[in-house]
């Protein structure tokens, strides 16, 4: 025990008036009694500690680890917009592609029409 209250306990003897309370067992008992309660409330007040400094750890531990892992998520955010802008732009090539070839087909046959009623206007003639 860190200090004991030596001056509390004798102004407590000094304040009984019964000579049976002043008796020495009785006042070794109540030392002995207020010494035991205060190591178990110490003992339980030094395990909330613990438990408490335990958790504030705990949630110094997530914070830093929530931290990291937004800077992750940032990072792989910048990432993403990267590839999805190359996709799009691949996407709109692609599809430039297919008009043009679309357009030529359709040219192409615009062509053969053409040259099948040239062809039958020639045998015609």
């Amino acid at each position: 025990m860190d200090s004991i209250p030596t001056d509390s306990f004798v102004k407590i003897y000094n304040s009984l008036d019964s000579e049976s309370l002043k008796a020495p067992c009785r006042y070794v008992n109540f030392i002995k009694s207020y010494y035991n309660i205060v190591n178990r409330k110490k003992a339980t007040l030094l395990k909330r500690q613990s438990m408490l400094s335990s958790g504030v750890e705990a949630l110094r531990r997530a914070r830093s680890e929530v931290a990291t892992l937004q800077s992750e998520a940032t990072q792989q955010e910048i990432l993403l917009s990267e590839k999805q802008a190359k996709a799009n732009s691949a996407l709109d090539q692609i599809s430039a592609t297919v008009r043009a070839n679309t357009d030529k087909k359709e040219e192409m046959h615009a062509l053969k029409m053409n040259i099948e009623s040239e062809n039958e206007k020639l045998q015609i003639q």
